[in-house]
């Protein structure tokens, strides 16, 4: 057998090819559309412009590339969020600027998650991957909100309010803003973003 660390790394070697992604997101918008049982291992080959053989060389199976997919989206987010509290180790402000400049620019990929998520939530099919990723998702989304908000406190910028609260508050509520973006119609994701975004710093009583 292969040591612990070989395999990773051939997972890894996996993930960085270009067909890998490529199975990766077709399959993302694949099970955004419809649901497991729906998708099938031909409909993810032909969307990627890919052959059917090879989705068996990166996955065990279609409920495999359901987990990965979605792994997938949900890691990529996470290294947008490490990024932006590396940028703005003592700005609070510009890191609440760009944390909504981040979350626009990634809308239509929450979006997918978003609906994914709502219906593995629902399924009877278990998978647990996706419930820690997305607990770790929100966690690490909140907490860069809730640190900004209290560093911001803490320099007298922003009044003082429960970090925690109103950091949920603004993630639940941008939640909101991705399912209205799904079901209404001329809906304008970046004019309400922008608008929790005011929102957030007239409740916190800063002047931009």
């Amino acid at each position: 057998m292969l040591p612990e660390q070989f395999k990773l790394r051939k997972i890894t070697q996996r993930k960085d090819s270009s067909s890998y992604r490529r199975l990766s997101r077709s399959a993302l918008a694949l099970f955004s559309q419809r649901d497991l049982n729906s998708v099938t291992i031909k409909d993810i080959a032909e969307s990627a412009g890919l052959n059917t053989a090879l989705i068996y060389y990166y996955f065990d199976n279609k409920e495999h590339l359901f987990e990965s997919c979605i792994e997938d989206a949900i890691e990529g987010s996470l290294k947008t969020y490490e990024k932006l509290k590396a940028q703005h180790v003592s700005d609070p402000v510009n890191l609440i600027e760009d944390w909504f400049v981040a979350n626009l620019k990634t809308a239509g990929s929450l979006r997918k998650l978003l609906k994914i998520i709502i219906y593995s939530a629902g399924s009877e099919i278990r998978f647990r991957s996706i419930e820690r990723l997305t607990r770790k998702f929100y966690r690490i989304e909140t907490e860069i909100l809730a640190s900004s908000i209290e560093q911001g406190i803490a320099q007298g910028i922003f009044k003082k309010v429960d970090p925690h609260e109103m950091a949920t508050f603004v993630s639940v509520h941008l939640d909101g803003l991705i399912i209205g973006s799904l079901v209404r119609s001329k809906f304008k994701t970046a004019q309400e973003m922008d608008g929790l975004r005011e929102k957030l710093f007239d409740f916190l009583s800063y002047e931009e």
